[in-house]
């Protein structure tokens, strides 16, 4: 059996940890590569070793590329000729693309080019995107959004869906019994990377119009925003509990909480079309899911029935959401939830690993 050689844009991302993982208990040998974020560090013990090849904070993207190409230089004369590169990020793939024609495996879980805000560039970026796309081995999509982006939702034939849903290893993990819903003092979670203007605005106006409810901050915040988010502490009805062990910890969060969410500015392109795994923990904790309107994920939410899409730049509109709340529409949207079959949360992936099994056999 092949090994996989991973290559991680941030060591200390969660759902990048569990793909290996998953590799693992399918029987592949792995090896791990991967930069450190500034001011990120890698906490969590893994049962494999993990090789830090650099330093990244929030660099010029050409350059940040530049420091990529000399480190996977380094890497690919480390390994073998017929190991297979899992790269996470259309950076960490063209490095790889434009250094060998080695077989790699391509994980989009998000389209990081198109937060540059010149036009030309971005369809630069988007050729290049579907360039190491078509000669990728497999390219996985963590969402269906992104295949809208890139080709009008059809798949093409080296292309797998790859949901970023909650590790199996959740189902070990004992459930907490939820706290009693308090309409007029609700608590209010963000689990997760903490980031983002319309995020920090809806906590925001909570903390200026409502000091009668709770916002809950729960993992790292972004460095670039610290300052932004370290206004939020001024707020007497707003709480920051730092850095958290998935999947151990998610059970006590959720029950702390009446609401998650998570309004990234729509914007952006990316947010328009990603799925972050918090649908996914908002399913299985049974927890309503408020995010942002006009996106893929909104219409999944609304599909679904599992929660609430509001303009988190509009500050009446954030407002007007949270005075319409009742118990009865809360609880509507974690009735829905709890309806929803479990095992639909849950990573299993079959198809992908299938799929590679029969492309390696060819």
């Amino acid at each position: 059996m092949s090994r996989i050689v991973f290559i991680l844009n941030n060591v200390a991302d969660t759902r990048s940890h569990k793909r290996i993982q998953e590799f693992m208990s399918h029987g592949y040998e792995v090896k791990v590569y991967g930069c450190q974020r500034t001011g990120i560090a890698l906490t969590q013990k893994y049962p494999y070793e993990v090789t830090v090849f650099g330093s990244f904070g929030q660099n010029h993207y050409l350059k940040r590329l530049g420091i990529l190409l000399k480190a996977i230089r380094n890497i690919l004369h480390e390994c073998r000729e017929d190991d297979i590169y899992y790269c996470f990020g259309m950076d960490n793939v063209l490095a790889v693309y434009l250094q060998t024609r080695r077989r790699y495996i391509y994980e989009e879980a998000d389209l990081s080019h198109t937060y540059i805000g010149k036009k030309a560039i971005v369809r630069f970026l988007e050729w290049i995107d579907k360039t190491v796309i078509k000669h990728s081995l497999l390219t996985a999509f963590t969402s269906d959004g992104y295949l809208e982006y890139h080709f009008g939702g059809e798949h093409p034939k080296n292309s797998v869906m790859i949901y970023n849903k909650l590790a199996p290893s959740i189902l070990d993990v004992p459930m907490t019994p939820k706290r009693k819903l308090d309409i007029a003092g609700l608590k209010i979670g963000f689990v997760g990377g903490i980031r983002g203007v319309t995020v920090c605005n809806f906590a925001k106006v909570i903390g200026e119009h409502f000091p009668q409810h709770e916002v809950h901050f729960y993992g790292y915040v972004n460095k670039v925003q610290e300052q932004m988010f370290a206004q939020l502490k001024t707020y007497s009805n707003i709480f920051f509990h730092g850095p958290f062990t998935s999947p151990v910890d998610l059970p006590r969060i959720y029950s702390q909480i009446d609401m998650v969410y998570a309004t990234y500015d729509a914007f952006y392109e990316n947010v328009r079309y990603a799925e972050p795994n918090k649908l996914y923990e908002a399913i299985y904790f049974e927890t309503p899911f408020i995010v942002s309107s006009h996106t893929f994920l909104a219409e999944k939410v609304k599909k679904l029935g599992i929660g609430f899409d509001v303009d988190a730049l509009d500050d009446e509109a954030i407002c007007s959401f949270l005075n319409g709340l009742t118990p009865q529409k809360i609880e509507e949207k974690k009735i829905n939830a709890a309806h929803i079959d479990k095992n639909y949360t849950i990573n299993e992936n079959s198809a992908f690993f299938e799929k590679l099994k029969s492309i390696l056999n060819e």
